[in-house]
């Protein structure tokens, strides 16, 4: 690296951005940790108990069904189990159906399922059941850190079904946290994530597209003759807030680790995520780059030049409708304050 090169330097994070980009990173880590759990746990249960997963179904690693495992790891074990302890654990549990429960164990295990080798089972009881315990115990934490995410961007701790926190204690947050809490596809997890890399300085960036190009999200061209290679994600980026960016734009239905229940939010009375279809990476660039422009105090002016949006009308991973958005953008910042530092500021 040439140390005469005129670069630009960051802005440490302070006391509350750097506990925030902690958790939410520690959160990341034990997101992938409990998804490898997750799925050696599937696989011990394939080899000798199969009828748990009938009773899982699409919801292995619910609270409920890893307390079962814990309990009764293998198929013996829970078939000595009576109708009564079962409707005892399910109400113990917090479950909603304790009585539809104990009848989705006994069909299962009423079903016809392969006989595992008498030695595997044995072996794979322990297992099992620390696999159950681990997970309960990642799941329990990813929620403490949940709570405590959400309170670092708000300022103080959720209340009530409303999940929005009390107005007689207000409480220091993040700088933008409600702005971030505000983008589509961010929850408090996602949006922890985001806010903590970005740092609470969002004006250090000089322009939208520089936080663009910090998360790796701008598309380089590289030609060389005829040939043209389009490299939809920088190398040269924080991956931390290049994976938190690219997954605001994953499907919001069917992962039981990165998303909240779907049925305890109906239970709750609040609708359920829908899910959200995923685009291109170039897509992703006007919606960071919008961001930046909402959650930053200060003017910003694009660097994209309208030059440069002619020279790239044919690029396939460009359509008219983000090149229109990143001209208002661009527009936009000329001469006028940035559209959400009115936001911002409150």
């Amino acid at each position: 690296m040439d140390r005469h090169a005129g670069l630009r330097p960051l802005i440490p994070h302070g006391e509350l951005a750097g506990e925030l980009r902690a958790i939410a990173r520690d959160d990341d880590r034990a997101a992938r940790d409990q998804r490898r759990l997750l799925n050696r746990l599937r696989q011990d249960l394939i080899a000798t108990f199969p009828a748990a997963l009938v009773i899982a179904g699409d919801d292995l690693g619910a609270p409920t069904m890893l307390r079962l495992l814990e309990r009764w790891p293998t198929h013996q074990a829970l078939a000595h189990a009576s109708r009564a302890e079962l409707v005892a654990f399910a109400r113990a549990s917090h479950h909603g159906w304790p009585e539809r429960l104990a009848d989705k164990i006994t069909q299962a295990l009423a079903g016809d399922h392969f006989t595992p080798r008498d030695y595997l089972v044995r072996a794979k009881a322990d297992t099992i059941r620390l696999a159950a315990v681990q997970l309960l115990a990642i799941g329990a934490q990813r929620r403490a850190w949940e709570r405590r995410m959400g309170q670092l961007l708000l300022g103080a701790a959720r209340h009530g079904r409303a999940r929005q926190p009390q107005e007689n204690q207000p409480g220091q947050a993040v700088p933008g946290g409600k702005v971030y809490l505000s983008f589509p596809g961010l929850g408090d997890r996602l949006a922890a994530r985001v806010a903590g890399e970005i740092g609470d300085h969002p004006q250090q960036f000089g322009s939208p597209n520089a936080l663009a190009c910090y998360a790796g999200k701008p598309p380089v061209t590289r030609r060389s003759g005829k040939r043209e290679l389009v490299v939809a994600t920088r190398l040269a980026c924080n991956r931390y807030l290049a994976d938190a960016v690219q997954q605001c734009w994953q499907p919001l239905a069917g992962d039981p680790v990165a998303l909240p229940d779907a049925r305890g939010a109906l239970r709750r009375g609040h609708p359920p995520r829908q899910p959200q279809p995923r685009p291109r990476p170039s897509s992703l660039r006007p919606w960071l780059t919008k961001g930046v422009s909402r959650v930053s105090p200060d003017p910003v002016r694009s660097s994209v030049s309208p030059r440069r949006f002619e020279a790239r009308r044919g690029h396939p991973s460009r359509n008219p409708r983000n090149a229109a958005a990143l001209m208002r953008d661009y527009a936009g910042g000329r001469g006028r304050s940035a559209p959400g530092s009115a936001l911002f500021s409150a």
